[in-house]
């Protein structure tokens, strides 16, 4: 398996002071993730680890809002699309 990628790092560094957390992130480990066009990219080798993704979609929300990395993400089994997640953080203000 090639490194980790950035935006894996920057969810599992979110974690990095809860051992429970990192534990229950692992099947992201098994993802390629990527962004491009405001589209976070989250793609699975099979439906097994693609439903454990889903299942800890929570998880990884919450470091992937607060950096207002994206607005979606679009999981996908090689490179097919399954399924497209809202991404909501905090709300953006124009003051600055």
């Amino acid at each position: 398996m090639s490194a980790i990628s950035q935006l894996c790092q920057l969810i599992f560094d979110y974690y990095r002071e809860s051992p429970t957390d990192l534990l229950q992130l692992q099947p992201l480990m098994h993802c390629q993730i990527s962004r491009a066009w405001g589209t976070l990219r989250i793609n699975c080798p099979d439906s097994a680890t693609l439903a454990a993704v889903k299942q800890i979609f929570p998880l990884w929300q919450e470091p992937l809002s607060l950096l207002r990395v994206s607005k979606k993400v679009k999981l996908q089994i090689n490179g097919q699309m399954e399924s497209i997640l809202p991404l909501t953080g905090l709300p953006v203000s124009n003051n600055p």
